[in-house]
């Protein structure tokens, strides 16, 4: 029972960390490494997703990201 008490506040403190840390504008995770920039270029000018993970060194995933922001900016616009 004690032990569970203890994780209990320990989680509390963890989340109120991390809710501090973005209030005073901390950047959490790992930093982005794709070439957002670079991705966009070639969905642009209509190269298949294999070619442009072949070319930007990431993910297929990487790709239907950047694609999927493409088409929600253009909806917005």
């Amino acid at each position: 029972a004690l032990a569970a008490l203890e994780r209990e506040i320990l989680v509390e403190r963890v989340k109120t960390g991390l809710i501090n840390a973005r209030a005073k504008g901390k950047k959490l995770g790992r930093p982005q490494t794709r070439p957002n920039e670079l991705i966009r270029e070639l969905l642009q000018r209509g190269c298949s997703y294999r070619k442009i993970a072949r070319i930007a060194k990431c993910s297929h995933w990487s790709i239907a990201e950047v694609a999927k922001a493409m088409r929600s900016e253009k909806k917005s616009s």
